[in-house]
């Protein structure tokens, strides 16, 4: 998704800036592990935010133009 948390720190961050990300759109309950660096998108949650561990592989599709 682009976006980082640092170890220890409440705050997540665009991975391409380093600026706080100022927009979440978490899925109920998440995040539900701050000390959790990687995230995703819940489908099952009308495509809302969740914390990850990094290790999970999961796929994804980007476009670019």
């Amino acid at each position: 998704m682009g976006i980082i948390h640092p170890a220890n720190t409440n705050l997540y961050l665009a991975e391409h800036s380093g600026t706080t990300v100022n927009y979440t759109y978490w899925a109920p309950g998440q995040p539900n592990a701050y000390t959790i660096p990687c995230n995703h998108i819940y489908r099952a949650e009308g495509w809302k935010w969740g914390d990850r561990v990094c290790s999970n592989v999961i796929h994804v599709v980007c476009e670019y133009e």
